[in-house]
């Protein structure tokens, strides 16, 4: 195996690990509302308590957007340097890796005393997965050599 293939299936691993951190007892609402809520108070001062709320809850599921993005982009990577496949399939594996680590993750938050599990929060997660292959897909040729050229 190149040394390649070991660090892409390294990324993904460590960053499905974050993921698998994040979603654990420390990361929910109460706790990130600790550290968000006096930065977002700072940034937007006279926001009312509804509207700190929002923006709280906005980049709580901006987040799992941007985190199965990047999981999807990783998981990409590696499928693309470790097996000979098109992008089109690459990508779709790439999505139900994602899709299965977010069921996972969810149904992980869905039994802790802290957290509860969201199907919505799946959905996201998969649209953060399928919006980074569609960006990936309409990239130039060049920039697709990121993710291994096309087979």
């Amino acid at each position: 195996m190149s040394r390649a293939v070991v660090l892409a299936w390294g990324a993904f691993a460590i960053w499905a690990a974050v993921i698998w951190g994040l979603g654990g007892e420390d990361f929910g609402t109460d706790s990130t509302s600790r550290f968000l809520r006096p930065l977002l108070e700072w940034l937007l001062p006279g926001l009312s308590a509804a509207g700190l709320d929002l923006a709280h809850l906005s980049i709580r599921k901006g987040f799992h957007v941007f985190e199965y993005g990047l999981l999807g982009l990783l998981a990409l990577r590696a499928l693309r340097l470790t097996w000979r496949m098109s992008l089109t399939r690459a990508a779709f594996i790439a999505v139900g890796v994602a899709l299965a680590l977010a069921a996972a993750d969810e149904s992980q938050q869905a039994v802790s005393e802290t957290r509860g599990g969201a199907w919505t929060d799946v959905l996201l997660d998969v649209a953060g997965a399928s919006a980074a292959m569609a960006v990936v897909r309409v990239l130039p040729r060049r920039a697709k050599g990121l993710f291994v050229s096309d087979r």
